[in-house]
């Protein structure tokens, strides 16, 4: 990581002057993430969504750590509401921007976190189909995995770890695999 307080500062100082700097915003939100500080990073995105209601970086942003924040949760009644606001943001994003894959690759997160497998295997094929990279590739192994398609899901984790050996999802997905064969 790089220096986190000189970055804050950085911001804090563009803040100053333009209080309405969304770039800002963003910027200190990450930190605030990196910092596993979600709920501040919430408070800036949030302020941010007031400033620029529809920008698609921002919804996306805060959709992301609203999901964080309900994996992070130590009971369902305290997830609940972040999985909720989680979805309702990628999908304003995935219709405000339809040709972005985050808000679908993040779609897939949510509807496998509460268990809806099908669903979340539909949303990362959609995330793919807008852009290949590893990481909606492994995440669709993953999803292949959780619907039990084992042969569709090892074939797809092989694939990209062919491209993308280091790749964790896949990784992951491929030793699930393996030890559901043992």
């Amino acid at each position: 990581l790089g220096d986190l307080a000189a970055a804050d500062a950085l911001y804090e100082a563009v803040r100053a002057r333009d209080p309405g700097s969304v770039g800002a915003l963003l910027g200190l939100a990450a930190i605030y993430v990196l910092q596993d500080r979600q709920a501040d990073a919430v408070d800036l995105l949030s302020e941010a969504e007031q400033i620029e209601p529809g920008n698609a970086l921002v919804l996306n942003n805060l959709a992301a750590v609203h999901f964080r924040l309900a994996q992070r949760a130590s009971s369902d009644p305290e997830a609940q509401p972040h999985v909720e606001r989680a979805r309702t943001l990628f999908q304003a994003v995935a219709s405000l921007e339809p040709r972005m894959p985050e808000p679908r690759a993040g779609l897939a997160e949510v509807y496998s976190f509460v268990g809806n497998h099908e669903r979340a295997l539909a949303e990362i094929e959609r995330a793919v189909f807008l852009d290949p990279r590893c990481a909606y590739r492994a995440a669709r192994a993953q999803a292949l995995y959780d619907n039990r398609r084992v042969r569709e899901a090892s074939a797809a984790a092989d694939e990209v770890l062919l491209e993308c050996p280091d790749e964790t999802v896949a990784l992951g997905a491929k030793a699930a695999l393996l030890l559901d064969r043992g």
